[in-house]
């Protein structure tokens, strides 16, 4: 049995259990920040806001780039029509993402309607300015409207697949600048055979720019359905370790328990007898930690917080820790003389913190050292206080081992749910990632230092009033 050496004598709390969780890592803030905003639903509408949305570099450059474009063309020809055309150009693009980005519910089909023809008005807006400089006799307008031109061809091959109903509509925006290139030029020609050249030249560009278009696009519509089928199939092996680690976790602590209660029948020995009680009691309380974490990610419950004192609570879990832990490990609490209230869901915070625990301990193998620490986390007080949390009184509970700190692949991952580093059976990579969840749930955070020596893991919660 492990050494405890308390610093201040435990008062009343609530002691709780979990069950191995995973050797963790660098909690980032926002680890699980959503996404950046897209329209949510309807497939159609959000293919057709990822087109020019996704990327929020790509699409501020092209707008600057317009604006640019606009501004020059009207100081070289001193006309106006440059500068509309920018404004047009970006107001339908205010327009249109407002629109995409706003909407819920169902689809509906007149927003399917608006969300085409949006899409089509804006590259008509951005092709007719391209278009008409490119039938000028003037050399650098001309060059200037090819660039355009083919820039928005390079777009339309290297942009994510587009609903396939936006085809038709990137098609006749082309053959339409194609007309009205054959159009100015053709009257120019006055050898037949120049004006034979001329149409089959421009049908052969048109063709295979579609042809280009529709190959392109079938191409990356595969190889989006593939990441998906990909992800899917990472998902199921998730699960099938998932699986495996719970069966054999659940089996273990029920062989702990039936073990020890049929030694308990042929055992006189009142002190062997009370040993096999904490040992089957230990098993009982790590199996009902285990289906608790898996319902806290199934079905997450509201929490049942309830007043209580941070420092009762690391001394008595230092107590209960030192019973399942190897005699070489000592486990040493560090609480101040002060109270330090709390009013979280006093099962959930020993669960995390007896995974903690757990943790630093398989890290340490036979041997070292566990300090169970509760602090205040004032702001001038703590250095290692997330700017990420709402101003107020913190508490910080920690959890801190001289092992060997974490490896760059265990800190790049850790958090993740599912992930460990242990064997089958030996943990279910859902220890960390349930810790953070309450934190986050009870207003707080997560954090973790960790260096060769010294590994650090840190509720932050927050201070309840005395």
């Amino acid at each position: 049995m492990s050494e405890v050496r308390p610093v201040r004598p435990s008062a009343k709390a609530v002691a709780g259990a979990s069950s191995p969780g995973v050797a963790t890592a660098p909690a980032a803030p926002g680890a699980w920040r959503l996404p950046p905003p897209e329209p949510a639903g309807p497939e159609t509408l959000r293919q057709i806001f990822l087109l020019d949305y996704s990327s929020p570099v790509e699409i501020t450059a092209r707008l600057v780039l317009v604006a640019i474009a606009g501004t020059a063309t009207t100081l070289y020809t001193g006309q106006d029509w440059g500068l509309i055309w920018a404004a047009a150009y970006i107001g339908l693009h205010a327009l249109h993402r407002l629109f995409l980005s706003t909407r819920r519910g169902p689809e509906r089909r007149w927003e399917v309607v608006v969300g085409h023809l949006g899409y089509g008005l804006i590259n008509l807006v951005y092709v007719t300015l391209p278009t008409a400089l490119l039938v000028t006799r003037d050399p650098a307008l001309v060059a200037s409207a090819a660039l355009g031109l083919a820039a928005m061809v390079v777009f339309l091959l290297w942009r994510p697949a587009p609903p396939r109903s936006l085809l038709p509509i990137d098609i006749l925006l082309h053959g339409g600048v194609v007309v009205v290139v054959i159009w100015h030029v053709f009257p120019m020609l006055d050898a037949p055979l120049a004006q034979a050249l001329l149409m089959a030249c421009a049908l052969a560009e048109f063709g295979y720019f579609a042809m280009a278009l529709r190959a392109t696009t079938a191409v990356r519509h595969r190889l989006s359905d593939a990441a998906q089928r990909a992800t899917e199939a990472q998902k199921m092996e998730a699960m099938g370790r998932l699986t495996g680690g719970i069966a054999h976790d659940f089996n273990n602590n029920l062989t702990v328990l039936r073990g020890n209660l049929e030694l308990y029948a042929e055992v006189t020995d009142e002190e062997e007898r009370r040993k096999l009680v904490a040992e089957a009691h230990a098993a009982a309380l790590r199996a009902s930690a285990l289906v608790g974490q898996l319902l806290s990610f199934a079905r997450p419950a509201p929490p049942s917080p309830v007043s209580t004192d941070a420092g009762a609570v690391v001394v008595e879990l230092a107590r209960m820790a030192a019973r399942t832990t190897p005699a070489g490990i000592s486990i040493v609490p560090q609480v101040p003389l002060d109270a330090m209230p709390l009013h979280v869901d006093t099962d959930r915070l020993n669960a995390a913190l007896l995974n903690l625990v757990i943790n630093a301990r398989d890290a340490l193998g036979t041997a070292g050292r566990i300090v169970i620490e509760a602090a205040p986390a004032d702001p001038g007080a703590d250095p290692d206080l997330p700017h990420t949390l709402a101003p107020g009184r913190y508490l910080r509970l920690s959890v801190v081992d001289d092992g060997p700190g974490l490896s760059p692949e265990t800190a790049r991952r850790a958090l993740e749910p599912f992930y460990t580093t242990k064997g089958v059976g030996e943990g279910t990579g859902l220890g960390l990632p349930s810790a953070k969840a309450f934190a986050e749930q009870s207003g707080g955070t997560l954090t973790i230092r960790s260096r060769p020596g010294e590994t650090a893991v840190s509720l932050y919660l927050p201070r309840a009033a005395p």
